[in-house]
């Protein structure tokens, strides 16, 4: 399995970069997903993730924009 550290390529390209290129992080985490994922653990596992590494100030935020890229 390929490993993908996003926190250390987001903090890795910030610099790099004024925006993070979406495309190119959504390519890289895919590439790790095991097959056959559901959507519920793969909803599961982002909610973890933004509960451990970003907090709860950003849970509305992040919401917000995920259903602006849903629509």
């Amino acid at each position: 399995m390929n490993t993908f550290d996003l926190k250390k390529y987001l903090v890795e390209n910030r610099s790099q970069e004024k925006e993070i290129n979406s495309k190119i992080i959504a390519q890289k985490i895919n590439k790790i997903l095991p097959e056959g994922l559901g959507y519920k653990e793969f909803a599961m596992a982002v909610a973890i993730i933004l509960k451990d590494e970003y907090g709860s100030h950003i849970h509305g935020p992040f919401m917000d924009a995920l259903q602006a890229e849903l629509s």
